[in-house]
């Protein structure tokens, strides 16, 4: 019987000391899980940013093309000039 109650008895220090180490990594847990978190915000934060400078280079490139469209037309349109200019001269 007293193997018994010894048995138990380690058997409950033993519990206790788990229980203690368990409270210790929890504690050192909770500021783990809070610099977690002020990560997460922080990249998505970041993310949000990229996304709304991805969307205005968009806009920008496609407005770019049409700039680059009409000052093709134009430069037709000035070379075209040209030569009338050109021909009425040679008149």
């Amino acid at each position: 019987m007293r193997v018994q109650e010894e048995i138990l008895a380690i058997s409950f220090n033993e519990e206790e000391t788990v229980d203690g180490k368990i409270e210790a990594l929890e504690d050192n847990l909770k500021p783990l899980l809070k610099r977690k978190r002020d990560l997460q915000v922080g990249i998505q934060n970041d993310v949000a940013k990229l996304l709304v400078k991805r969307h205005t280079l968009v806009r920008l490139q496609d407005k770019q093309k049409k700039l680059g469209d009409e000052l093709c037309i134009i430069m037709e349109d000035s070379d075209t000039a040209k030569k009338c200019k050109r021909t009425l001269e040679d008149m």
